[in-house]
């Protein structure tokens, strides 16, 4: 039973968790969503590596995991840089 305004240290953890979630799911879907959008340019009759946007997100992640890993890192370390610069941490 809290009463009154957080603290500020409460504030900035709820941000950068917060922050953390989002980009789980966004990343992955900015991943599948290029992946997806390159594939509308081969020529006809090229055979396709993802018949659907739900077949994708197994494909790249069953198979290449590694790429979704990545980029999560990379976007978490910018928000941190961010932070960083704000003089948040």
């Amino acid at each position: 039973d809290f009463k009154g305004e957080a603290p500020l240290l409460i504030k900035i953890a709820a941000g950068l968790t917060t922050g953390a979630l989002g980009i789980m799911v966004a990343s992955p879907t900015d991943l599948v969503k290029v992946r997806m959008q390159s594939e509308g340019k081969l020529a006809p009759g090229v055979p396709r590596k993802y018949p659907s946007a739900l077949a994708a997100y197994g494909i790249i992640g069953g198979g290449r995991g590694r790429a979704v890993e990545r980029r999560w890192a990379q976007h978490c370390a910018q928000r941190l840089d961010q932070c960083r610069g704000a003089g948040l941490l």
